[in-house]
Order: structure tokens, then C-alpha cells, then sequence
């Protein structure tokens, strides 16, 4: 019954809809080959391996962390709080996490990259000119440490460097924020309701307005962080580079082509409008030059962009002057075109000629990849119709080691990126929770999960365990600290693995 209601919405949404392209067009931004998708062009920008942060310039490293919702979210926190703690003995201050160039995220994964990137460039940003009391930034630190019982609607915010409501809001920070946008009676304003939580809570707009007010009395700088406060222009000669190069992954509705969210690519396809926290903003050359508009572009556009979920969510509109008769760029989740983000990031590291390539991938996936069915009969349509709609994403699976094996000895990208899968596969092997106990998850947590019913009709063990989390922006305490043990524990049985291709065996 729920199945058939659903398949009539979707029925009449298609008859209410129209088409999105006005009139046919050949009109295709490309660099090299018509009607190709186009990859990043690192050119522009300066290095992020001259952050002067401790980082070895020899070697290029990127992170890919996959969909999945709040799944993937805090799985793929996990990922990034145990990685701080694989060090090398020879270089002080020196952590993997440190060593990361470039972060490629698909749709939740992307909210673990930008609660990292954010809480890193306001440690930077409040700290720079408290040179008596320096405080050494920790991401490990702010989301396990952070003070839950803090109000980050409170001016005062002590001396916090970063939001310390992190953790709160990579777990449920703004599903009330969601559930107004998908109740909202304009159902192409959805997204927009979306765009201003991740903005407000993962990318910390609320805490640094309070913070600059607190600082400086007023607001000195949009509070809304921005292309331009994490990309930095070869051009730009008196900035350098402070965090790693975030590219959250979105998919164009027309063509099912990557759109990596960066300055160069907005650039590429001309980008002259979009709308931010429920505003139209649009270019205007006799107010602003063209990069300066473009830098302004907000962050959380990009990550609304790579998590729109085909139906729940509408699709991200950007306005373009490339083809007068179609002026707007269409962009749905990441993961419609590639679920994991390896796709880019293999390109960024391609783009690398350093000494040593490294690539993690996260991949948050739960489903059974078995193929068999225990019904005779074939799906229903609307069965079918609503398996179409993730049937791309479950598809990456099965075959993402072998593409990126395949990309890896390509003459095209070059043999030596080193690569590091973390998986829920890595769980298999454990019957019980013994591991995880050492990596933050409590029995309490446990017992809380088997009274929420999580444990019913499976065999109780950590990996059976994690995959009963959903794919949604909601969960529960004990959830999230049994994703951030997951996501610990793997990354710390992969630490000899991730220390020899960062060339740090030598120094241990």
C-alpha cells in the first residue's frame, strides 16, 4: 500500500512537472574533449601542500568519503578523528589527518569534510593574533571533548575556538531545520531551508556571527564561510593557503555529469546566479569583479548540492550565462554519478606529480550486495521505480576497487597512487565488541540500541550492527558514538598500511 502511494506521487509529480531544457542545444563547457566531463584545474590555485602546517610536500593526499546520510557523516567523522592519531615520531605535530590535500565527498559524506574544514579555518582564524596563549588545533578534541551542554546561540562563547556543539550537530543539529523545508508549501524552496541549517550548525554560521560580534563588537566578515575562505588563487600573491581543498560532488540533472563545487568549475560554466539562505544573489559587474563573486560563493551551496536526494529533495539551481536559451544548471546528489567521490579525487591526485600519491577511500555503504530475490514474480512498477532512484548508488560497490585498481595502472593517471579502503567490511570479522569498546562505544550504548529495537530479528555483532543505521539526518547518541567507534576502529587496523604510503615506516 505505502509502495503504491508512493509510485501515484511520483506519478503526478512527473505530470506537473516539466522539462527542464527550453530548446535543444549543443552548448558544452569542456577543456579537452566535446561533450566530456571536465576535471578540476588545479593551475589555478596555490598548493595546499604549502600550508606550511608541518606537511610534506612530497606527498599528495586525498581523502574520498562516500553517501549515505548521517551514516556516512559520522562514520566518516570517526575516520578523520583516528587519523589524527596516526603519527610520525620524526616530525612534530605532524598527524595523517594533517597530511590530507584534498577531501572529494558525495552527499553526507560531505557534512564529516565540512564540520572538519570549518572548525580548522575558526581555530585559524580566532587564533592568529593570540600569540601568548597559542592553542594547538585537535578535530578529535572538538567533536569527543566539545561541551554538549553549551548553548551555541549564547554570545559569549568563552575561549572556544571553533563551535564545540560539533558533535550535537553532526548528529541531529538540524532535523527540525529539514523537516520545515520538506514541509514547506514551495516545494522548490525545500533545498533552501536544507542549505541554511548546513550552514547555520556543520559550517558554524551561527557560533562565528556570535564569535566575531564577541571579538570585535560587530560583524567584520560575512559569518558564512566561503569559496574564497578555503580556495586561494595562484593570482592572490599576499594569501596563503590555511586548510585543505574541500570539493563536495553534485550530479547535473541533464546530463548525469560530476560537478565538482569549486571556483574553477563555476567559472567554467559561467555561473552568474544562485540563491543562499532563502536570498537570490546574482553578478553584478559594476559592484564586484567576476572572481570576487565567485569566491563569494557560499560553502553550504555546495554541500545542499552534492546531498539532494532525487524526489525529498529538490534539485540545487545555478543561474549560467553560458547558453542564453537554457540559463540555469540544474545539480542533484553526488552520488547519482559516483557514490564514493574516487572519481575526482583520483583526478586531483593525477593532476600531482609528487613523489608519493595517497588516497583513502570511505565508503559507507550497508546494503547486501547478494543478488538473489525470494519472490517468482518480477517488481512491481512502482517497486522498480523507486529502486531506479538508488539502484546508480548501490551499483558503485560492486565495482569501485576494481576502478580505482584499473585507474591506478592507467598510463593516463599513473601507477603509483597508493590506495586504503575503510569499510564496514572490515567489521566481518569481529563477533564481538570488544574492539570497539576501545574506541569510544560504552555498554550503555548497546543496551540503548536493544531497547530502541535496533537489535531485533539480527545476529548481534558489530557489523550486522552498524548497517541497521538508516540512511537519514537523525540519530541517536548511542548511533553516532557506534559509528565514530567504526569508523576509529578501521582506521587504526589500516595504520601500518597508511603509515608506509605516507613513507613514515622508517621513522617508527
Amino acid at each position: 500500500m505505502r509502495t503504491t502511494a508512493v509510485a501515484v506521487s511520483l506519478f503526478f509529480l512527473m505530470l506537473t512537472g516539466c522539462a527542464s531544457r527550453h530548446l535543444p542545444s549543443e552548448i558544452h563547457p569542456y577543456r579537452t574533449e566535446p561533450s566530456q566531463e571536465n576535471s578540476i584545474d588545479l593551475s589555478q590555485y596555490k598548493s595546499p601542500q604549502s600550508r606550511g602546517s608541518g606537511q610534506d610536500p612530497n606527498t599528495a593526499f586525498a581523502i574520498a568519503i562516500s553517501g549515505g546520510g548521517h551514516r556516512a557523516t559520522n562514520f566518516g567523522a570517526g575516520v578523520l578523528i583516528e587519523l589524527e592519531k596516526i603519527t610520525n615520531a620524526s616530525a612534530r605535530k605532524t598527524n595523517a589527518l594533517n597530511e590530507i590535500d584534498y577531501f572529494s565527498t558525495v552527499s553526507g559524506g560531505g557534512l564529516a569534510a565540512a564540520a572538519y574544514i570549518s572548525s580548522l579555518h575558526d581555530h585559524n582564524y580566532f587564533s592568529s593574533g593570540n600569540t601568548k596563549n597559542p592553542q594547538e588545533y585537535s578535530f578529535a578534541d572538538i567533536i569527543l571533548n566539545g561541551n554538549p551542554s553549551s548553548n551555541a546561540n549564547e554570545s559569549s562563547q568563552g575561549t572556544c575556538l571553533s563551535d564545540p556543539m560539533l558533535k550535537d550537530h553532526l548528529a541531529h543539529g538540524y532535523h527540525k531545520d529539514l523537516l520545515e523545508g520538506i514541509f514547506a508549501w514551495n516545494r522548490a524552496t525545500r533545498g533552501e531551508f536544507l542549505e541554511r541549517a548546513f550552514d547555520n550548525e556543520i559550517l558554524g554560521q551561527k557560533w562565528r556571527k556570535n564569535k566575531l560580534i564577541e571579538s570585535n563588537g560587530k560583524l567584520v566578515r560575512s559569518p558564512s564561510l566561503k569559496l574564497g575562505d578555503m580556495f586561494v588563487s595562484k593570482t592572490e600573491t599576499d594569501r596563503r593557503v590555511t586548510v585543505p581543498y574541500w570539493i563536495p560532488n553534485a550530479t547535473v540533472y541533464e546530463n548525469g555529469s560530476i560537478f565538482p563545487f569549486t571556483p574553477d568549475f563555476l567559472k567554467l560554466y559561467m555561473i552568474c546566479g544562485y540563491r543562499h539562505r532563502l536570498k537570490k544573489h546574482s553578478f553584478d559587474p559594476e559592484t564586484q569583479s567576476y572572481e570576487s563573486f565567485i569566491n563569494d560563493v557560499p560553502l553550504a551551496l555546495g554541500l545542499t548540492a552534492s546531498g539532494n536526494f532525487p524526489v525529498l529533495i529538490p534539485a540545487t539551481t545555478l543561474q549560467s550565462t553560458m547558453d542564453p536559451m537554457n540559463p540555469y544548471l540544474h545539480l542533484l546528489d553526488g552520488g547519482m554519478a559516483d557514490n564514493l567521490g574516487i572519481i575526482t579525487a583520483v583526478r586531483l591526485l593525477s593532476a600531482e606529480k609528487t613523489a608519493r600519491r595517497l588516497l583513502i577511500v570511505v565508503d559507507a555503504f550497508k546494503e547486501n550486495a547478494a543478488p538473489f530475490s525470494n519472490t517468482p514474480k518480477p517488481p512491481l512498477m512502482a517497486d522498480t521505480a523507486i529502486r531506479a532512484m538508488g539502484l546508480s548508488l548501490d551499483s558503485w560497490r560492486g565495482r569501485a576497487r576494481e576502478i580505482v585498481k584499473a585507474l591506478n595502472t592507467s598510463e593516463f593517471y599513473g601507477p603509483d597512487i597508493k590506495t586504503v579502503f575503510i569499510s564496514f567490511d572490515d567489521l566481518r570479522e569481529l563477533t564481538t565488541f570488544d574492539e570497539l569498546f576501545k574506541f569510544g562505544l560504552s555498554q550503555n550504548d548497546l543496551d540503548c540500541l536493544e531497547e530502541k529495537g535496533c537489535m531485533k530479528n539480527i545476529i548481534v555483532n558489530p557489523f550486522n550492527l552498524v548497517r541497521t543505521v538508516k540512511t537519514r539526518y537523525n540519530l541517536s547518541p548511542s548511533q553516532q558514538n557506534l559509528l565514530f567507534a567504526a569508523g576509529r576502529y578501521i582506521t587504526n587496523k589500516k595504520a601500518a598500511d597508511i603509515k608506509e604510503y605516507l613513507g613514515w615506516t622508517a621513522n617508527q
